[in-house]
């Protein structure tokens, strides 16, 4: 069907009676009578102040217009600078007379005026209120009846007792120009929040509302000649706070900047120029309406419009003046070059109003474009006829150091860093910004997402309440009617998180009464709206709204919430943005950290956040989500943000060796717009060949290249080797300069296979002597010293030539500085005990071998966390007589399925060892679900520059895909770590604990950050991804976590200088890995083994040792011991597994539950998969407490224990607190509870043990509280642990009989001694 263009405007005159009427219907108080109340009253939004309207003003003359610069025009006058301020704590202390034009203010305070007073006392030292930060909440209380502002304010609030609601007077002197003389004069300030009165020369002139659009009021007849006083009376809190309700700090005043100007009384007083290209995009036709006051002086005269291009008419019209003060005038034009964030071009819109002699009487003009948005039928969104996936970030208007005073050079900064990182759209989240912003993207290329100062996310209801549609309604309509020449902006939003009421119906008909030519969006109620929207869907939500709309638009306004070290899966979403036609891309939330510049009381400066001011209510380091710092330094997540944006991608073909994809995901422009080059390098960076790719790969489409490779065919097998892809600008842009990457990507071409260590090497060294003393064992040469403990089971010391080189033990890790995305989990890792768990020796062997020159030892050791949490680790090292150390290890949790930070172990490094190198990914920190900026290579640096000063002090250095990792002194000596199957590895100056008790008590910003002098070394066998849980999504399923057996090998090498470290590295470890063991949901035991081509062994309740070539049967508790040989390798460590009895929960069936939510049905809680759950209602209906399950268990168990797993998903919501368990053998009589108690804050299982074993066929499991104390009830899996399963059991005997003593397992294992468990004697079932 092609495309469904959305152009056109009705005519002005009509959309003004339209508005006329809204306005009148709901009542605008337009009078001039003014109460002095009205800042407390939200009927009223406004006294005496003008119409919006465009943003120009006259300029002088038609030259001037292009330079896009009002303060050129000789008609133009700032008032910025330095005013007198008073600040008075409450409404009741307000005085008129503080307006008066003879006023003795002397004694006031200065004030820089664009200023946030809040900000300015911080800085001055004022004791006037200070900055307030929080995301939802009123810091006010209100009456609910007539919306006053006034009401009582609890004790803890900030705003309490004489504070109530504080109230600034501005005052400055000015002078008119003399050549002012016969013209209007206006007064427009482009932001002041929330309230104003405006008094001129000691008379009122009117009152505004609306923080963040330009209000403007003509004062000619309030002016004289010669001096003149100004002033302003601004509240911190008025009827306009309900729907100023922002997720932003809370700050007031004269915020942006502020002006005089003044018109001929005939003028131009307002203009809309829109486009309409033809059906192949070519073509166009301009119209522009033109709005005039005082016209009947000008009648007869003409309206001249012209297009300009560096001073060239492309295209003009004219239009005599009739009695009509509207006009509409049309011109064709031959192929204007079109404007888009990838090519914004501009022209200069000129008009020129002159009288009927043809003397110029005004001049007014501005940069314009040619833009058309259109929805495609298939619902794409279409900006001049290409379907867009916006690289979007939302944007609060904030400077660190000023507040809500930003400057046009901080502005220009923002867009800048959002241009070199490939963001091409802006969400302005949630209020207009700055007028100079949109000019800026405008002449930058920026796609524009326009949203309307409306939230009022503390009391959603008011979008359906009457009073406050017209301020609902009005706001829009203005932000249309002052923006809507801006070409950057491509829709509407009505505003942010107010709910789903009837008022933004009738703001979505008047934004469509002033400009058709854009689309309109909300996400609150997108049923009104031309686009549905979505915040922090995820992936399957919007894989399935993907797949499945097809007739409009969808935009995710809000996503990948850059919270602290954040952002994981991205890559993911956009895949199904770039897939599905329907999907527009995401805006990330948001793109700057909102953090305040102050000091400590120390002096220290750092980035403040709420609370730090003593502000009450607010939301902590919320506003601390920003892609990039305050100072727009970069981090991690903000290089990776870029290149998932990259408007180039690189891609080998699947089965091809030589053969490449370049994909150009730009919508307008070839890939030639860029230089691009590929060179081929080996692991160390050396290069091997390179080229240009100087193919043309066509906006939106790719194509296969084929490149040589035959130059890695001289490399060694032990070696990799890559192809970097790079584009970069060709030439000086105004945010980049020429050279400059736009676009890159690293690929393997060649993969190394690497020998095993030989250890035939070692004949030459001198033989390792052991020292076995009670408590600790001792290997050592004359070149190194290893020191193990037996009491802790770790390796405690390590040293070589003399120099320490480990200096605290070797030990599991499963614990990092909880990042703000792993809030959800952190609270079950504290009830774990996972920040510091308890090491003790559980057995220590050693064997060494026949000529002396290695030493095999194995540590058993169990780690113990809190509330029944432990990890059992096996750690097999293979000590060489020349300082290397082979470690083969094996971590098994008591907990499998819950959610760990990360599994592996950790050691220390004495001071000094600060020279760092890898192999792996970098430069910058990577994890499972956030790496793709992080190219692979072999990287230096040093230990100090890994630190990357998060406000929120949290995890950070981790590197992924590591093969090797160095650390050295200023000497070169040090020790190389290296991992045959790669590995998560960091070094850092920093100690988890130090800076972390628990969730509530942890160094909350960089000067509380504790560092250390020591190098702390990370190995992990895998870590946990980021995900965007603090607001929005946890860690996907396939970058989770979850606690399981883990193998992990690696290596540690003693490191002097002059050694080749890349070629040290290049080993393999000629032992085999452990054997996993694991019994399936049907009970089965497998065994598996990461070593290829192993032969496993096993034995059951040391019986004798059999091959395993398939799963075994064993549904009794038991014991089961394995190992694994390969050829050429010595074989892996004896792995022992000890089984419960298995429970067959297949075979459970619900019997009744009193309350599910549809999704998560009350049989998701036995239904052995934790990523499910079963949760009662939620909603409209929420049945509290007590809620109970009954299930038939098939059946019949001696049941030991009852066990209970919360979900998993980081959502608290449901975990119980108090429970009671019963058990039934009939399913009717259930006698007392056998266990009850309270349940932990935590993911992972918790056991509840009966006193005494129970034999039941039917559980009740019954929770009585909940928590946080809310209603629901929620759990992954709920289960039993039992002695036996007596359904079947005929007779049961204490002893065995006299007649036989030969038992049976039910595997059929004989044994004279039985242990627990259920055997078969003399043909029945025996229960010992």
């Amino acid at each position: 069907m092609g495309t469904i263009k959305m152009t056109g405007v009705s005519r002005l005159g009509e959309l003004k009676n339209y508005a006329a009427m809204v306005a009148l219907l709901m009542g605008v108080a337009t009078a001039n009578a003014q109460t002095g109340k009205e800042w407390d009253d939200p009927a009223v939004t406004s006294v005496n102040r003008e119409g919006a309207h465009t943003l120009a003003i006259p300029m002088a003359n038609e030259s001037d217009v292009a330079k896009n610069d009002m303060s050129v025009s000789p008609y133009y006058m700032s008032l910025d600078g330095t005013w007198k301020f008073y600040w008075v704590s409450n409404p009741s202390k307000v005085q008129e007379s503080y307006c008066a034009q003879d006023y003795n203010d002397a004694s006031w305070t200065d004030i820089d005026v664009p200023s946030s007073w809040q900000v300015y006392g911080l800085h001055h030292g004022k004791n006037w209120d200070k900055p307030l930060y929080c995301n939802v909440a009123y810091p006010f209380s209100f009456d609910k009846n007539t919306y006053s502002v006034m009401a009582e304010r609890p004790g803890w609030f900030t705003y309490k007792g004489d504070m109530t609601n504080p109230v600034g007077t501005y005052r400055r002197k000015f002078t008119v120009p003399s050549d002012w003389k016969d013209r209007d004069i206006y007064v427009r300030f482009n932001g002041v929040g929330h309230g104003y009165y405006l008094w001129v020369n000691g008379k009122r002139v009117g009152y505004s509302e609306d923080s963040y659009l330009p209000s403007e009021f003509n004062i000619t007849d309030y002016v004289t000649k010669g001096e003149n006083t100004i002033a302003l009376q601004v509240y911190r809190f008025t009827s306009g706070s309900f729907i100023e309700c922002q997720d932003y700090w809370r700050l007031t005043g004269i915020q942006r900047h502020c002006f005089l100007w003044s018109a001929p009384k005939s003028q131009i007083r307002d203009y809309f120029f829109t486009t309409n290209l033809d059906a192949t995009y070519t073509n166009a036709k301009a119209n522009v309406k033109v709005s005039l006051s005082g016209a009947d002086a000008v009648q007869n005269g003409t309206v001249e419009v012209k297009i300009e291009e560096a001073g060239k008419t492309i295209a003009q019209a004219s239009k005599s003046i009739d009695a009509a003060a509207e006009l509409s005038l049309d011109m064709d034009v031959t192929n204007p070059k079109k404007w888009s964030a990838e090519a914004p071009n501009l022209y200069d819109l000129v008009l020129t109003l002159k009288d009927k002699k043809g003397k110029t009487v005004d001049i007014r003009g501005g940069k314009v474009g040619f833009r058309e948005v259109s929805v495609r039928n298939d619902g794409a969104l279409l900006i001049n006829g290409k379907r867009m996936v916006f690289h979007g970030v939302n944007r609060h208007d904030f400077s660190p150091v000023n507040g809500r005073a930003i400057t046009a050079e901080e502005i220009e900064e923002d867009i800048k860093t959002m241009k070199r990182l490939n963001i091409n759209a802006v969400r302005t989240s949630h209020y207009p910004n700055d007028p100079v912003f949109y000019d800026l993207c405008d002449k930058y290329g920026l796609y524009v997402l326009a949203e309307a100062n409306v939230e009022c996310h503390a009391n959603m209801g008011l979008s359906s309440e009457v009073k406050f549609r017209n301020a609902m309604v009005e706001r829009s309509q203005n932000h249309v009617k002052w923006m809507r020449n801006h070409v950057c902006i491509f829709i509407w939003s009505f505003g942010n998180e107010s709910g789903r009421g009837d008022n933004f119906k009738y703001v979505a008909n008047a934004i469509k009464a002033l400009d058709k030519t854009r689309l309109t969006h909300y996400e609150g109620n997108s049923d009104f709206a031309d686009v549905s929207s979505t915040m922090y869907g995820s992936y399957e939500t919007i894989n399935w709204i993907g797949s499945s709309q097809h007739n409009r638009p969808h935009i995710q306004c809000e996503n990948s919430h850059s919270m602290g070290n954040s952002m994981g899966n991205v890559r993911d979403m956009f895949d199904l943005y770039e897939k599905y036609p329907c999907l527009t891309g995401e805006f990330i939330w948001d793109f700057k950290d909102q953090g305040l510049l102050t000091k400590s009381s120390t002096g220290v400066e750092y980035w403040a956040y709420g609370g730090d001011f003593g502000d009450n209510p607010n939301d902590g380091n919320f506003c601390i989500n920003g892609l990039v710092r305050p100072d727009w330094s970069l981090t991690a997540k903000s290089y990776n943000t870029k290149k998932i944006y990259q408007p180039l991608e690189f891609k080998a073909v699947k089965g091809k060796k030589n053969s490449f994809l370049v994909k150009n995901k730009l919508a307008f422009l070839p890939s030639t717009t860029y230089d691009v080059a590929y060179e081929i390098v080996n692991e160390e960076g050396n290069s091997l060949a390179k080229g240009a790719i100087d193919t043309e790969v066509a906006a939106n489409d790719s194509t296969t290249i084929t490149i040589d490779l035959s130059s890695v065919d001289a490399l060694a097998a032990d070696e990799e080797a890559f192809i970097h892809f790079t584009a970069k600008q060709k030439e000086n842009t105004l945010w980049a300069d020429a050279g400059y990457v736009v676009a890159e990507e690293k690929l393997p071409v060649k993969t190394a296979t690497k020998a095993m260590y030989d250890l035939q090497q070692l004949a030459a060294c001198e033989d390792i002597t052991v020292e076995d003393a009670t408590s600790t064992l001792t290997l050592s040469t004359s070149k190194f010293k290893a020191m193990f403990s037996k009491t802790s089971g770790t390796l405690n010391s390590y040293s070589y030539n003399g120099v320490q080189l480990i200096s605290k033990p070797l030990k599991l890790n499963v614990f990092r500085l909880p990042t703000d995305n792993d809030g959800r989990q952190s609270g079950s890792w504290d009830n774990m005990g996972l920040r510091s768990l308890t090491a003790r020796g559980k057995g220590v062997e050693f064997e060494k071998s026949e000529d002396g020159k290695t030493v095999n030892v194995t540590l058993n050791t169990r780690y113990t966390g809190q509330n029944g949490t432990y990890f059992t680790v096996q750690m097999n090292f293979i000590v060489c007589a020349n300082g290397v150390m082979m470690v083969n290890s094996f971590i098994s949790p008591s907990n499998t399925g819950t959610v760990i930070p990360k599994m592996g172990f950790r050691l220390e490094m004495p001071a000094g060892m600060e020279q760092l190198s890898w192999f792996g990914r970098g430069p910058w920190d990577s994890y499972r679900d956030r790496k793709e900026a992080c190219l692979p290579a072999i990287y230096k640096s040093t230990v100090t520059e890994q630190y990357e000063g998060y406000i929120l002090p949290q995890e950070h250095g981790t590197k992924q895909e590591v093969r090797w990792m160095s650390l050295a002194n200023s000497e070169g000596d040090g020790l190389v770590f290296v991992a045959p199957d790669q590995m998560a590895a960091s070094a850092v100056h920093f100690r988890p604990e130090d800076n972390y008790t628990d969730r509530n008590n942890r160094s909350r910003h960089t000067y509380q950050f504790k560092p250390c002098d020591n190098t702390i070394v990370s190995l992990d066998a895998v870590t946990r991804g980021l995900g965007n849980a603090s607001c929005g999504p946890d860690v996907m399923e396939k970058y989770e976590l979850k606690a399981a057996n883990t193998d992990f090998r690696f290596f540690i090498m003693p490191l002097t200088k002059g050694m080749d470290i890349a070629k040290m590295a290049r080993v393999n470890m000629p032992v085999c890995q452990p054997v996993n063991c694991k019994r399936s949901t049907n009970g089965r035991i497998s065994m598996t083994t990461s070593t290829p081509k192993a032969t496993i062994y096993y034995s059951i309740n040391d019986g004798e040792w059999r091959k395993y070539t398939t799963a075994l049967t064993n549904n009794d508790a038991c014991t089961i011991k394995t190992y694994c040989t390969a050829e050429g390798l010595m074989e892996s460590p004896v792995m022992s597994y000890d089984f419960d009895l298995f429970i067959n929960k297949n075979a459970w069936k619900l019997v009744s539950v009193d309350s599910y939510q549809g999704g998560n049905e009350a049989t998701k809680a036995f239904d052995n998969n934790t990523s499910t759950f079963w949760h009662t209602a939620w909603g409209a209906n929420e049945p509290r407490c007590p809620h109970t399950i009954v299930i038939d268990m098939a059946k019949i168990y001696q049941v030991t224990a009852f066990t209970y797993t919360a979900r998993t998903d980081g959502n608290g919501n449901g975990m119980v607190k108090e429970y009671e368990v019963y058990l039934s053998l009939d399913g009717k009589t259930w006698g007392n509870p056998v266990a009850k108690g309270e349940f932990k804050n935590t993911t992972a299982m918790q056991v509840a043990k009966l006193s005494t074993s129970t034999t039941g066929r039917y559980l009740k499991f019954v929770a009585k509280s909940e928590l946080n104390n809310n209603a629901w009830t929620s759990a992954s899996e709920i289960g039993i642990q039992a002695a036996a399963d007596v359904t079947a059991i005929d007779e049961v005997r204490s002893e065995p009989s006299s007649d036989n003593n030969l038992f049976y397992s039910l595997q059929g294992v004989a044994t004279n001694n039985p242990t627990h468990g259920v055997y078969v004697h003399q043909g029945k079932k025996v229960l010992f």
